[in-house]
């Protein structure tokens, strides 16, 4: 919005100047109009404003108004209300007129600002009404702390500013009736690319930024994804402490878990919202699928018959191996448990990262030969790599501790301990499924990419931050270990003489 001050108006903008076609060419070239969806988002927004209204009136009740939390969701609901009315009702409206960004251009800069400053401040509401609940249940010395009486509302101006922030310093977004979704990109011109810095160009380096890109809001929507996966797990181990002292009649009529459980609800409404926004970025009707390969692909058949010969003999072996560790004798002890899921997860990956592999290398797969398929096994290797290499930390920690500090290794081993801990483990491949940018095969470059390559102009908008984070730690953490390692053997070896070594069963 603050751009909108500097330039004027909205068509004195460089990035946002529609004066190529009137308004209504605009919307005959390049809207869609949609008769159904848009009357259905206008009904749904005004019922649910309506039922909204009564809902409120009841919070504002003295009985429940003096909770925080209800002043909490009082906050969320007024936000809630607002955005419906440009999320459906005058989403509606524009879907009946085919509308697209330049239809409008200054209505769509200052609605497509509001809106995503109701939507970033919603995401901040949501966590600080689960953070309340939390805390209400593990820790109330705290929550008395930040949530009571007056304080409810000072943390509430929190989120109220964060919102404010991405509505007056952030790009907007704009309706778009040929998507049906709210977009960055105004989709003005084709060649929306930054001028590339001289000190760049000198070293004839090619650098393509979209310009559009809201770094901000991808941050936000990335946060709010793992720190809702982080409260997710901090519920499940409340959860599983009251639930061990509560019957399960008591647990329906205890008023603390009933607004636990509808606090989880709204803020899994929000992570999903933050990972369904994301689609738009796959759009592979440019070509079919034929023509995607046949365009941009090329076949490997060397190369494509090795990688499934292989994979299918290792998962072989590998099933040799794993048989052998479930034997009583070796499945006692804690670190084959854990070589037995890095086994298993090892294999599931085999069958991508070779057998599957193989397949589409030999028909000069890109990610838009088969887009469904590689968004699903795309996400599912990423999510594996990342799970084995926390399985692999683990199983290192695990030696490790049973070397120098074997009762440290009894507390978070021993037992069904080892499980507990490879759930961990799991539950963070699964976030990298569900919640990251996937991966998909690429036969031009024979690896898994990002970058769908579906355009020349969204490079920046595939990288998947939490991936590098993950790999940067795992290095970082990996050489943390082999120096641990190293003081360790030598106070072993300065201990025990060169024939006992040979002889200590302990690696």
């Amino acid at each position: 919005m603050n751009k909108l001050v500097e330039y004027g108006s909205v068509e004195s903008m460089p990035l946002y100047n529609c004066s190529a076609h009137s308004s209504e060419e605009w919307s005959k070239l390049f809207g869609v109009r949609h008769p159904y969806l848009g009357y259905f988002d206008i009904v749904f927004g005004v019922v649910a404003n309506i039922l909204y209204a009564p809902i409120l009136s009841v919070m504002f009740q003295p009985e429940y108004y003096k909770m925080s939390c209800f002043k909490i969701m009082i906050c969320l609901g007024i936000v809630d209300m607002l955005a419906l009315w440009i999320n459906s009702i005058i989403t509606g409206v524009l879907a009946l007129q085919g509308a697209v960004w330049c239809t409008y251009p200054t209505f769509n800069y200052v609605i497509g600002s509001i809106v995503l400053g109701l939507w970033c401040c919603s995401c901040i509401i949501v966590l600080g009404l689960v953070a309340n609940r939390l805390l209400e249940m593990s820790k109330p010395a705290c929550a008395y702390t930040l949530f009571n009486g007056y304080r409810t509302y000072v943390v509430m101006i929190i989120p109220v500013m964060y919102g404010i922030y991405f509505i007056i310093f952030t790009n907007p977004v704009g309706f778009n009736s040929k998507y049906y979704t709210w977009l960055f990109d105004p989709m003005i011109t084709e060649d929306r690319l930054t001028e590339v810095p001289k000190c760049l160009k000198s070293k004839s380096v090619s650098l393509k930024v979209f310009q559009y890109h809201n770094i901000p809001h991808s941050i936000n929507n990335v946060l709010i994804v793992a720190v809702t996966c982080f409260m997710y797990g901090w519920l499940y181990f409340i959860v599983q402490e009251k639930m061990s002292m509560i019957s399960w009649k008591n647990r329906r009529q205890d008023l603390s878990f009933q607004i636990l459980i509808q606090s989880a609800m709204i803020c899994s409404i929000n992570m999903l919202a933050s990972i369904l926004f994301r689609m738009p970025l796959y759009n592979c009707s440019a070509h079919s699928s034929e023509e995607w390969s046949k365009l941009f692909g090329v076949r490997h058949p060397y190369l494509g018959y090795f990688d499934i010969v292989f994979g299918v003999v290792v998962n072989i072996f590998y099933a040799s191996i794993l048989s052998v560790m479930f034997q009583p004798e070796f499945h006692k002890m804690s670190c084959f448990k854990i070589m037995i899921c890095l086994g298993i997860v090892d294999m599931l990956a085999l069958w991508i990262n070779s057998i599957i592999t193989g397949v589409l290398a030999l028909q000069g797969a890109v990610w838009c030969t088969y887009p469904t398929f590689n968004y699903v096994i795309g996400s599912i290797i990423l999510g594996l790599w990342c799970c084995s290499c926390i399985i692999g930390l683990g199983l290192v920690a695990n030696r490790l501790l049973e070397m120098s500090k074997p009762e440290y290794a009894y507390t978070l081993f021993n037992g069904y301990r080892t499980y507990v801990v490879m759930i961990i483990t799991v539950m963070y491949g699964i976030y990298f499924i569900l919640f990251t940018n996937p991966v998909g095969f690429n036969s031009k470059y024979y690896t898994w990419l990002f970058d769908p390559m579906i355009t020349e102009d969204r490079l920046t908008e595939y990288h998947n931050i939490p991936h590098s984070i993950n790999n940067v730690l795992i290095v970082a953490v990996t050489c943390f270990m082999y120096g641990w390692l190293y003081f360790i053997v030598q106070e072993k070896m300065s201990i025990i003489s060169w024939k006992d070594r040979r002889q200590d069963l302990v690696k």
